[in-house]
C-alpha cells in the first residue's frame, strides 16, 4: 500500500508541472489559378504526365495552373517551408516557419490580379 501511494505521488508530481508542447509544422500551401499560360509554373495537364487534351476543350477551357508555395509566396527547394533544418515530418524547424500570407504574397510577386479564379 505504501509503495502504491509513493508511486501515485511521483506520478502526480511529474505530470502536474508538465506543460503541453506543440510542434509547429511548416508545410507549403497548394494553390491553383486559371491563366492563358502557366509558365514558369506547372499546369494540370503537365501534372498528368502531359496527357494530350482534346483540341476543343483546350481552346474553350482556361488552363489550370498550380504551385506549392511557402508563406512568403515563393517556391522553395525541399518539401517544407522552415527556416533551417526541420524534422522528418516538416515540424520543429530550427528557425520556425517562413512567415507571411502565402496566397497574397504569391499574387503580389507574380502580378496575378485579385479575382475569383484564384484559390
Amino acid at each position: 500500500m505504501r509503495g502504491a501511494t509513493l508511486l501515485l505521488a511521483v506520478i502526480i508530481a511529474l505530470t502536474s508541472g508538465s506543460r503541453t508542447v506543440r510542434g509547429e509544422c511548416c508545410y507549403p500551401t497548394y494553390i491553383q489559378w486559371s491563366a492563358d499560360n502557366c509558365w514558369p509554373f506547372r499546369s494540370q495537364s503537365q501534372m498528368a504526365d502531359n496527357i494530350e487534351r482534346d483540341l476543343v476543350a483546350s481552346l474553350m477551357l482556361p488552363t489550370r495552373c498550380e504551385a506549392k508555395v511557402c508563406n512568403d509566396g515563393r517556391l522553395h527547394p525541399g518539401a517544407y517551408c522552415g527556416r533551417g533544418r526541420c524534422n522528418l515530418f516538416g515540424c520543429n524547424c530550427e528557425g520556425g516557419c517562413i512567415p507571411g500570407e502565402p496566397v497574397l504574397n504569391f499574387r503580389r510577386l507574380n502580378g496575378i490580379p485579385d479575382d475569383k479564379s484564384f484559390k
